[in-house]
């Protein structure tokens, strides 16, 4: 299993500011990944952001091999964020989400949705919109770079 943590290795280069927009660069390689990948992302009240999120990651795993998924768990939202999820559940099939009933934590979730990823591939993402679903070409790179 191969897990790509955004937090723990690139802390810093992929967050947005308040003032960053949205740039797709449609011709960044993607060329080592060659295996499905299961983005995995822990949701709790993200009503504000989590529609525009999700459409980013969806133009994603439009980019990557087929069996791609997002993998999501909401611990028990209360702002209406679960009807959005309920929504693009619906409406995608690559979109899995797990309604955990009580809140236990963000390590919680995480081990949940790492422990029942249907890929090998992992890649973790938080649901505040805080990072660019464009980062992962970047560890396709550093992937690429390592194996050299």
């Amino acid at each position: 299993m191969l897990v790509m943590l955004i937090e723990l290795f690139l802390p810093d280069l992929f967050k947005r500011s308040h003032s960053t927009s949205i740039c797709y660069s449609h011709t960044m390689s993607l060329d080592n990944i060659v295996h499905p990948i299961s983005i995995v992302m822990p949701v709790c009240n993200e009503f504000t952001v989590i529609d525009r999120v999700i459409s980013e990651w969806t133009m994603m795993l439009n980019r990557l091999p087929d069996g791609s998924l997002l993998e999501i768990e909401d611990a028990n939202s209360n702002d209406g964020t679960i009807d959005i999820l309920r929504k693009w559940e619906a409406a995608d099939p690559r979109i899995k989400v797990t309604y955990f009933p009580e809140r236990d934590g963000f390590t919680n979730a995480l081990r949940r949705l790492l422990a029942n990823a249907k890929n090998d591939w992992i890649f973790v993402s938080d649901s505040d919109g805080q990072y660019f679903a464009e980062s992962i070409v970047d560890f396709d790179k550093k992937f690429e770079s390592s194996r050299r």
